[in-house]
């Protein structure tokens, strides 16, 4: 499904594309919301992008006239001026706050506060965007046996340094830090001793020293000392080979295996 996230020509004018739960939110019950979006590729309505698309949850559905901006305060945003000619995925997590019963996508702000930036110079609307999304789901995290107050991953100049936070833990063994291409395929790449039994904040880290390029996705696994598991919410980073970086060796220093990456060319000048 497509929308316009601002249109070119008309003030304010705005698509959503809307539907109901298959049951209400719980409120006090933590949700992650999730799509996949994309400004496509070569079609009519390609070349540009725009801030603000975001998620808003409602108890009401909402109604719209004649394309107008329907207002509101959306619980998540996706950041920037996301531009990305591939489907790209995007989780937030949420605690509700009501029976939401509707979700509704879109730009739920004016244009006064909404810039547009240029991808390409053939655009048909340089002033406007479009977007297509789809697969928006809306569910409750998994129940833990850990208060998680966080988890993280974030990008570095040569890793990704994931970590979370719990404020409690019951009968917890370890975490699992996983890691993913595309969210279906999961690959284990380090993993953490829990604290078994705390009421205390602790805090977590690990480092993937040897992060995908492009996009790639994390997630905490817990298990307990009964082999119970349980999954945190998705986070996404993405990443790109630093600019002139056409090879890279690591770990450096080493006493053993390197690992090369980068251009195949420059590489092959290596031998």
């Amino acid at each position: 499904m497509g929308l316009y996230s601002k249109h070119s020509s008309q003030t304010n004018s705005r698509d959503y594309i809307s539907t109901q739960l298959s049951s209400p939110c719980i409120p006090g019950t933590t949700y992650t919301i999730s799509f996949w979006l994309s400004s496509g590729s070569g079609n009519y309505y390609y070349g540009s992008s725009s801030e603000n698309f975001g998620v808003q949850l409602s108890d009401a559905a909402f109604s719209q006239t004649n394309h107008e901006n329907i207002g509101g305060t959306p619980q998540a945003i996706v950041p920037g001026s996301t531009w990305h000619t591939g489907w790209v995925f995007y989780c937030f997590s949420y605690v509700a706050t009501s029976a939401h019963q509707y979700v509704t996508v879109g730009n739920f702000y004016t244009d006064a506060v909404t810039s547009t930036t240029v991808h390409d110079g053939s655009a048909n609307f340089a002033s406007g965007s479009y977007y297509f999304v789809d697969d928006i789901i809306v569910e409750p995290v998994s129940s833990l046996p850990i208060e998680l107050l966080g988890f993280y991953a974030l990008n570095e100049e040569r890793s990704v340094h994931t970590e979370w936070q719990t404020a409690s833990e019951i009968n917890n063994d370890f975490f699992t830090v996983e890691r993913s291409a595309d969210v279906k395929i999961w690959t284990v790449i380090g993993t953490v001793n829990g604290a078994g039994n705390s009421h205390d904040i602790l805090d977590y880290s690990f480092r993937d020293n040897v992060p995908l390029n492009n996009l790639s996705y994390y997630r905490l696994k817990q298990t307990d000392y009964d082999n119970k598991i349980s999954y945190s919410s998705v986070r996404s980073v993405f990443r790109d080979l630093e600019e002139g970086a056409e090879v890279r060796v690591f770990p450096n220093p080493t006493m053993d295996k390197v690992t090369i990456e980068g251009n195949i060319d420059k590489i092959s000048d290596l031998n």
